[in-house]
Order: C-alpha cells, then structure tokens, then sequence
C-alpha cells in the first residue's frame, strides 16, 4: 500500500500496474493472517485480457493437472476454502 491509499485502492491499482486490466466488480472474499503476515483475499472481475507487466519475473495458471505447486500459504489456508465453497475442485 502507498501513503494514504485504501486496500480496495490499492487492489485497483496493482491489479492495473502487474496485470494491465481494469477491475469492473470486487468483493471481499476471505481474509486471515499467515505467519506473520495479514491476508486479505479478494474475487475480481476484470475488463480485459491480463497483459503481465515487467515486474512479475514469472506466474503459473494453477489447475488440477498442473505440474507447479502453489505456495504452502495458499494450499494451507485459501485452497481449502476455495474448495468449501464451491468456487475450485
């Protein structure tokens, strides 16, 4: 977050800096704190097709015959609650 922005401020703007699309619909989906880190987790709907900006070195499209492995915060915490929810297999 930059000096006096709002999280849902900030949400928009990066998502338009490292995607290079414009969020049309937000809500908050599922926050918590991993280690010693606060999480907030948000669904998004974007206007456009994702262009990867120059500061992301690297990024998978996780599915469940993918040969990467998302983070162990994300497999420990916001997986399973994607699951429950209905929102991935």
């Amino acid at each position: 977050m930059e000096a006096g922005e709002t999280t849902i401020q900030t949400l928009h703007r990066e998502i338009k800096e490292e995607l290079g699309v414009a969020i049309k619909d937000h809500s908050p989906y599922y926050s918590y704190t991993y280690e010693d880190q606060e999480v907030d987790n948000f669904l998004v709907t974007i206007d456009g097709d994702i262009n990867v900006g120059e500061e992301i070195t690297g990024y998978t499209w996780y599915s469940s015959d993918s040969k990467e492995t998302p983070s162990s915060g994300f497999i420990r915490m916001t997986l399973p609650k994607l699951i429950q929810d209905g929102l991935v297999d």
